[in-house]
């Protein structure tokens, strides 16, 4: 004992109680408030241990570890003032107090540090309104996906998502009835293939990796067979979404029913080989009869030439010249429904190279006309059939060299603009120029502003410039002040031509 009170250092000193000269009611007012206390502090820091436990996720846990220290430190000195009623245990309550001193600023300093932290801390008023911001942005998205869903269920077009880290996709109801699949089948990649005809398959399977490996552009035609023995044509389209590394992660898209379009597409190359038939009739049974009664119409000439007054001699002419005329114009009509359906495969085009050809065409009628043709700008590729590029430039050159005053030899030029995704050439002319009141008849079949005893033509060449360049997604135009100020024909078509033009 005598140790123990040595280590505690209490000799010497004097109970608590005789400063309260040991009145029972007041002693036992200070022990039990103390000791109330104490337990209330030793509950409280249990509290906290016990909350911090269950919710490990809590930010600033040393905050809450150094408030429930210094909770706890404070409930051991109300225990000590409790037993310094009989022991003097004042050495070990300084000690304690000086604990508590050194926890509860430490806890203070936290506090100062994190106010301002948690000031940032959106308020309960603040949670709550992002809350039903949320909730309105979830009730818009869905009705979004809903109206999606409708449209693509009206519009018989399907969508899908493949997530192809964890190998999971996800189709809409109308892609399962596209596909011809029950809609309690686990989509996945290998049930699709299933569906899809056997001699389309691989084609599908090498569009997929492609696109997946290296960024090809996912558009897919291909067809799915039915039970009835028919089958239906659908076109895919999608787009990957690739980490960082370059992994494929995410892939979405739509499939659309085109049977229709594929119908019409068939019956359109039916009817173009039927206009081939038909242009080829036209070429070989119509043209013959034309030649005979032109050739028999210059032997009869020749036959009576002796014979014939001034006034038969006229009329002989304009029945030759109008068989001639009738056979120009045929071709002309073979040439203008050729554009567009000619199977020719197109090709990347250096533009300046079918230029060149068509000035080389048009030299005899340069030197006719003692006229110049002027070249000028950057002439680029385009992806286009080369004859009838060349027959563009051809016609519309041509034309700047026909149409000029008879004692005023012509002066073309030819510019060429290149961007990024057009081509552009315009053809100036210093010629007879062109009332604006007449645009509009000029790119027509058989349509003639000037008269055909000033200059000759079958009226079709501008008809056919027109539907050679929209036949490319381009487009085609003119500019003139009026008559006799010259003009300015242009055409534009895209750098890059996609689309063929033979079905």
């Amino acid at each position: 004992m005598q140790t123990l009170i040595d280590f505690l250092a209490i000799k010497g000193f004097i109970p608590h109680g005789y400063c309260l000269n040991w009145n029972p009611l007041l002693l036992w007012l200070h022990i039990g408030s103390d000791v109330l206390i104490g337990l209330a502090y030793y509950s409280i820091s249990l509290s906290l241990a016990y909350f911090v436990w269950l919710r490990k996720d809590l930010p600033y846990l040393k905050l809450f570890f150094a408030f429930g220290l210094f909770i706890l430190a404070c409930g051991t000195t109300h225990f000590l003032s409790a037993i310094m009623i009989w022991i003097p245990l004042y050495w070990v309550d300084g000690y304690v107090k000086a604990f508590t001193a050194l926890v509860s600023v430490t806890a203070a300093v936290l506090i100062f540090r994190i106010i301002p932290k948690v000031l940032q801390l959106p308020s309960a008023a603040q949670l709550q309104a992002e809350i039903e911001q949320r909730k309105i942005a979830e009730l818009q998205l869905r009705e979004n996906e809903d109206r999606l869903n409708l449209s693509q269920e009206y519009g018989d077009i399907g969508s899908w998502e493949a997530d192809l880290i964890n190998n999971r996709q996800v189709w809409t109801k109308t892609t399962y009835q596209l596909i011809g699949l029950s809609d309690i089948t686990q989509p996945t990649w290998e049930a699709f293939l299933a569906r899809v005809h056997p001699d389309d398959r691989q084609m599908v399977i090498d569009a997929n990796q492609a696109h997946l490996t290296q960024g090809a552009k996912y558009e897919v035609e291909y067809r799915i067979p039915f039970a009835n023995g028919q089958h239906r044509w659908m076109r895919s389209v999608g787009r990957a979404e690739f980490a960082a590394d370059g992994t494929p992660t995410r892939f979405i898209g739509i499939v659309q029913d085109i049977t229709e379009r594929k119908l019409m597409e068939a019956e359109l190359k039916r009817s173009n080989a039927d206009l081939e038939q038909f242009a080829y009739a036209i070429s070989h049974d119509m043209r013959q009869p034309l030649r005979m009664v032109t050739s028999y119409l210059t032997l009869i000439e020749t036959a009576l030439a002796e014979q014939l007054d001034e006034e038969q001699q006229q009329f002989l002419n304009f029945a030759i010249d109008g068989a001639k005329r009738m056979d120009s114009m045929i071709l002309s009509l073979l040439d203008y429904s050729r554009v567009g359906h000619k199977t020719i495969a197109l090709t990347h085009v250096a533009s300046r190279a079918a230029l060149d050809e068509a000035v080389a065409f048009l030299e005899p009628e340069r030197l006719a006309s003692g006229g110049s043709i002027a070249v000028y700008g950057e002439w680029a590729e385009v992806m286009i059939n080369p004859d009838e590029l060349t027959r563009l430039l051809q016609n519309l050159i041509g034309n700047a060299l026909k149409y000029h005053e008879e004692n005023s030899p012509p002066c073309v030029e030819v510019c060429a603009l290149t961007t990024a995704t057009m081509f552009r050439v315009s053809v100036s002319d210093h010629g007879i120029g062109i009332d604006n009141k007449q645009f509009d008849r000029l790119f027509k079949v058989f349509s003639r502003l000037n008269a055909r005893n000033r200059f000759e033509g079958s009226g079709v060449g501008l008809a056919l410039c027109r539907k050679i360049v929209e036949c490319y997604g381009g487009s085609i135009g003119v500019e003139s002040i009026g008559e006799g100020q010259g003009s300015v024909f242009w055409f534009e078509l895209p750098i890059s031509q996609l689309a063929g033009i033979g079905l």
